[in-house]
């Protein structure tokens, strides 16, 4: 019951930001809800390579860059995302999805912990889904 709580809590609060509410973004929201979800999934996978494939350029080169920060191999995106992601980090639940434009915000939680709590984005580019945060 708690997790119900949090995640409508977490619905309300990006519903009360006033951001937009229209069928067009209804289906932007249905179609960035499933593309953050096989991103998770893939995370949850050790899908290295989809998750690679998935990430906008700036995401990879963030990832690749933290690798190499914290002494990681870093040669290539499925490297650094095998030294810097586990799969845990999949295991959350999609509370809410906001969109303005081509981006989407997606709104995750892991359990029934608020603190644990956070976002990434989405966006549409030349026709495909990116991920641009990690």
């Amino acid at each position: 019951m708690r997790r119900a709580g949090i995640v409508a809590a977490v619905t309300v609060a990006v519903m009360a930001a006033g951001l937009p509410v229209s069928s067009a973004d209804a289906i932007s929201r249905d179609v960035a809800t499933r593309v953050a979800q096989r991103y998770l999934d893939a995370i949850s996978r050790s899908d290295w390579r989809r998750v690679c494939a998935m990430l906008g350029k700036q995401a990879r080169q963030d990832l690749l860059d933290a690798a190499e920060a914290a002494g990681e191999p870093a040669g290539s995106c499925r490297q650094a995302a095998g030294a810097m992601l586990f799969p845990q980090l999949g295991d959350v639940d999609i509370a809410a999805v906001t969109t303005h434009g081509r981006t989407a915000t997606v709104w995750v939680i892991h359990g029934n912990d608020p603190d644990t709590s956070g976002n990434f984005r989405v966006r549409r580019v030349a026709g495909r889904w990116r991920v641009l945060d990690l």
